[in-house]
């Protein structure tokens, strides 16, 4: 764990902006600041609240309902693409990452090739030591930019190789091959999983496409002979 010594860090506001500036609400005060652990992350999410580990500090992940349903889907079109070629697994929101400065991430989508488990399998363990070759943050009206550049860096300097920040509220996808360089992604472009997830492909405006279905014709289901004809999405912002 990588915390800090009192004369360090004299006061609450300097605990904040060393966290990214995160929003008061989001950081729970027990156990104290600067003294929390693995084991607490864990007791935490028992208790309902879904937290990293930042510095000692538990920050209680931003809950998002659209974000949910963008990062499932998304998750989805990876496995589509994971699952035939053997490549790995895929986690979600609550695939904790230990990272190796002791800072526990949950990134809403990750991919981790065989190479990168322990024993090539699924570890027993909570926590995946490492972080995954691909991941992916949904951005919340909650998060700050301070706090998903922290997390990038702990990304990155714990293995991966390739990072995307998901926004919904604009359909854009910031892709991050480090975590000083990046370019931003809008429905026009196209997605890759570059050198984390070679031949992977998926048009930005599919990542998003999700938000835009509504309920099925009933008298339609019989004729449908395709996903996009089932669900015959009414199309909104962003298309």
């Amino acid at each position: 764990m990588n915390t800090a010594a009192e004369d360090d860090i004299p006061t609450f506001a300097d605990w904040v902006a060393r966290l990214g500036d995160v929003p008061l609400n989001r950081i729970l005060m027990k156990p104290e600041p600067g003294t929390a652990t693995v084991a607490d992350v864990l007791a935490a999410e028992a208790k309902g609240h879904l937290c990293e580990l930042v510095d000692g500090v538990l920050v209680e992940k931003v809950y998002d309902c659209r974000n949910s349903v963008v990062a499932t889907w998304l998750a989805s079109r990876i496995l589509d693409f994971v699952i035939p070629r053997r490549l790995g697994v895929v986690t979600g929101a609550k695939g904790p990452l230990r990272m190796a400065n002791g800072n526990i991430r949950l990134p809403n989508v990750a991919f981790a090739a065989w190479d990168q488990l322990p024993g090539g399998r699924v570890p027993d363990e909570p926590f995946l030591t490492g972080s995954p070759a691909l991941v992916a943050d949904m951005m919340a009206a909650g998060n700050t930019p301070g706090e998903m550049a922290l997390k990038c860096r702990d990304y990155f300097a714990s293995g991966t190789r390739l990072a995307w920040e998901i926004d919904a509220r604009d359909r854009t996808v910031r892709v991050f091959a480090s975590p000083d360089v990046s370019v931003v992604l809008g429905v026009d472009d196209d997605l890759d999983g570059g050198n984390a997830l070679p031949g992977f492909t998926l048009p930005v405006r599919r990542v998003f496409e999700v938000l835009d279905w509504r309920a099925p014709d009933t008298r339609q289901l019989g004729k449908a002979s395709s996903e996009s004809e089932l669900f015959s999405p009414q199309r909104g912002g962003g298309q």
